[in-house]
């Protein structure tokens, strides 16, 4: 995701931004450090030495994707956790959707109430 943020990163702010990312997922004392190949880390810092652009970058991101659906997707979508996280967010669901209906049917006695003093009115009048 943090790649991904590079597109939206003023220009002026792209250098520093890509160097923080270098930081925290490439180089390897990093506990984030990812494992990338050899011909992607220098593409980065050749971008961050001014003589290359940002593709390594989105290199990076899209084989770090492609490792994780490949080798994690499948065992994380059946996992417990997953389970757990859709539950919940399932039963959050239906608690917004319980609480809109109690909001409608309390808009719409609300309106039944002003058309019986609109009746009311019109037979008061007669």
């Amino acid at each position: 995701m943090a790649v991904e943020n590079l597109k939206l990163v003023k220009h002026t702010e792209l250098h520093r931004s890509a160097e923080e990312i270098y930081q925290v997922y490439v180089v390897p004392s990093s506990d984030k450090s990812v494992m990338l190949d050899t011909t992607l880390i220098r593409g980065m810092e050749q971008y961050l030495q001014g003589t290359h652009g940002l593709q390594a970058f989105f290199e990076a991101q899209k084989r770090a994707y492609k490792n994780l659906e490949e080798k994690y997707y499948r065992k994380f979508v059946l996992s417990e956790e997953y389970l757990m996280f859709v539950c919940q967010s399932e039963a959050e669901l239906d608690d917004l959707r319980a609480q809109r209906r109690d909001e409608d049917d309390s808009d719409n006695e609300d309106d039944d109430d002003d058309d019986d003093e609109v009746k009311l009115l019109k037979f008061t009048i007669l």
